[in-house]
């Protein structure tokens, strides 16, 4: 006997082989709609699978560009400006601010590996990141933050996504 085995995609069934059911034992067979069931729940948890792996993505290359960013920025930011004119707060200020972009960036560095630890980690550098673009920032308070800690806080919090879907799918 041969069956047509389908899966759901977007509200319509697509045909995905032909397959033959054989007879096991006189009495016993293989049941067709178990079969075509597990198939759409193998296709499901692949669907999962694909959208995890998709989330881990956007999170490494949009915090990897995130860290690269800042990185050059501060690097050339310290190389060419004159450090003699520079007062005490605003060096210890930017001490501060070097500090918390290297903690976010090894934060998106460990997340590669260890997707919760550098996640968590990137996390926490962020929101660190943000209270203190708001606390130095003249005015335009709310886009200080925006430029500096919500990008890292995005990719933190995409990795947490992807840590907390592995766990998912693990168990």
């Amino acid at each position: 006997m041969q069956f047509l085995v389908y899966r759901e995609n977007n509200n319509h069934f697509e045909k995905l082989e032909k397959i033959k059911l054989f007879y096991i034992n006189s009495s016993n067979y293989i049941n067709n709609s178990k079969l075509i069931r597990k198939t759409i729940v193998m296709d499901n948890k692949n669907a999962k699978d694909r959208k995890t792996k998709l989330i881990r993505l956007i999170a490494r290359v949009w915090g990897t560009i995130t860290a690269a960013f800042w990185i050059i920025s501060l690097t050339l930011s310290t190389i060419f400006e004159n450090t003699e004119e520079l007062t005490p707060t605003a060096w210890i200020e930017g001490l501060i601010l070097g500090i918390l972009v290297f903690i976010s960036s090894v934060g998106v560095a460990i997340a590669w590996w260890r997707e919760g630890v550098g996640g968590l980690i990137a996390l926490i550098g962020a929101i660190a990141l943000s209270i203190f673009a708001y606390i130095t920032a003249g005015h335009n308070k709310v886009f200080a933050m925006a430029s500096s800690g919500v990008p890292f806080l995005i990719a933190g919090i995409l990795f947490l996504i992807y840590w907390r879907r592995t766990r998912k799918l693990k168990s």
